[in-house]
């Protein structure tokens, strides 16, 4: 089973872990030939000392490919990227400098 650990203030899984655990867990099936569990935990560790785990649901391989080539077709140029829901996410994204949403005022 895998377990990811963050340290941040908002105490809950981000799509981002989810991912991340997913293509672990393809990625040690593939060189172990053993099965992983398709959930896993992301424990959080917030400022104020407390830490919480969160059971979540793990992509299986075609959601984890089909979330491959929708990056690609966007890199690409023939996809457009849609924004996140939330301002908080675009603040911390690597590639706010290139994105062409407006700022939020």
């Amino acid at each position: 089973m895998l377990v990811e650990f963050k340290t941040r203030a908002q105490d809950s899984p981000y799509l981002t872990d989810i991912i991340q655990l997913s293509v672990q867990r393809l990625a040690i099936e593939g060189q172990t030939g053993e099965a992983v569990e398709r959930y896993a935990f992301v424990s959080v560790l917030r400022p104020n000392g407390r830490l919480r785990s969160h059971r979540v649901r793990l992509l299986d391989l075609d959601e984890v490919s089909n979330l491959k080539r929708r990056h690609k077709a966007i890199l690409d140029g023939h996809l457009r990227p849609s924004y996140a829901v939330s301002e908080a996410s675009c603040r911390q994204c690597a590639l706010r400098p290139r994105c062409d949403r407006p700022e939020p005022r």
